[in-house]
C-alpha cells in the first residue's frame, strides 16, 4: 500500500466514524420526539414540571392508554376547559347580611329592608351564572332567596 492509499484509507474511516455518531444522534433525537409525541397523544401536559417528571421517568409501554393511565394516576394529564374551581366557599352576601341579623336579634332583617325578593332572587341567579355555577344551583340560589322572604314573613312573596 502507499503512503496516498492509507491516507485515503484513514479519511474514509474518519468520515464513516463521523456517520455513525451523527447517525446515532439523529436515532436518539427521532426516539425522544416520538417518546414526545406518545405523551402529548395521551393527554400529557409536558410543559409542566409534573409532566416532564413523568415524561423522564416513565418506564411502561408507549401505548396512549398506558401513559394516560399513569399520567392520570399521578395527576399530569392536560385538563380540557374546565372552569375553574372557586379559591375557597362561594359567599352570598345576601345569606351573610340574614345570619348578622339573626344573630343580633336585629327585629326586621335587613334583606326586607331592600330590593323586592324577586328582583332579589333574578339577580342571585345571574350573579350565581356569572361565577360559574351550573343553572340548577343558581336556580336554587334564587329560589332560596324567595324562600328566606317567605320565611321572613314578606308579604311580597306570600300567595
Amino acid at each position: 500500500m502507499s503512503d496516498q492509499e492509507d491516507q485515503h484509507e484513514g479519511d474514509n474511516l474518519a468520515g464513516l466514524r463521523k456517520a455513525a455518531d451523527e447517525g446515532k444522534a439523529a436515532r436518539a433525537e427521532l426516539e425522544a420526539m416520538k417518546r414526545q409525541m406518545a405523551f402529548v397523544k395521551a393527554g400529557v401536559d409536558i410543559d409542566t414540571k409534573l409532566g416532564q417528571m413523568l415524561l423522564k421517568t416513565y418506564d411502561g409501554e408507549l401505548d396512549t392508554e398506558a401513559i394516560k393511565a399513569e399520567a392520570t394516576e399521578v395527576g399530569a394529564i392536560k385538563s380540557a376547559v374546565a372552569p375553574p374551581e372557586p379559591e375557597g366557599p362561594v359567599v352570598d352576601e345576601n345569606e351573610t347580611r340574614e345570619r348578622q341579623d339573626l344573630a343580633s336579634n336585629a327585629g326586621t332583617p335587613s334583606s326586607l329592608e331592600s330590593a323586592d325578593p324577586h328582583t332579589a332572587a333574578l339577580r342571585n341567579f345571574e350573579e350565581s351564572r356569572a361565577n360559574g355555577r351550573t343553572r340548577e344551583d343558581s336556580a336554587g340560589a334564587a329560589y332560596f332567596e324567595i324562600i328566606k322572604a317567605a320565611q321572613a314573613g314578606d308579604k311580597r312573596v306570600l300567595l
